[in-house]
């Protein structure tokens, strides 16, 4: 398994790290500044920005070719920067991206690589369209 220790997107291979909130269908990538740590012997993740940082249950990892998802459980605890352990003050809670912005950063993505949606890329379930999006920008990113 690929360690996720502090990691950023994309990871030093190319590829993109995903993560799938509790209960959804898709998944978002990890966006620019923010960091992801796995510890999958204590069966945790955190996931941090500047100011922000919260812990959660990991569900499981699965690697992909060009993508690593990180499927997250309940939330662990309070907020907190990544390694304190305990709440921390001045620090917010981790908010997950949600699904519609998702679906406009990863179409803004695609637009300024100069590609355009395809029909599968524009319908179809979440989950379907978030990964042909992704699919489309790796594919100019390369």
């Amino acid at each position: 398994m690929v360690k996720l220790d502090r990691a950023t997107s994309p990871l030093a291979d190319g590829r993109d790290v995903v993560v799938y909130p509790r209960g959804a269908s898709w998944g978002f990538r990890l966006p620019e500044e923010h960091t992801i740590t796995v510890r999958k012997e204590l069966g945790s993740v955190s996931l941090a920005r500047p100011g922000h940082g919260s812990g959660y249950r990991l569900d499981r990892v699965e690697e992909l070719e060009g993508e690593v998802r990180v499927f997250l459980g309940f939330p662990l605890d309070e907020a907190r920067t990544v390694g304190s352990g305990l709440g921390a003050a001045g620090v917010r809670p981790y908010s997950l991206t949600v699904i519609h912005d998702e679906l406009e950063r990863l179409e803004a993505d695609l637009a300024e690589l100069g590609g355009e949606a395809s029909e599968e890329e524009q319908g179809g379930g979440y989950g379907p369209r978030t990964e042909a999006l992704r699919a489309a920008v790796r594919g100019l990113r390369q």
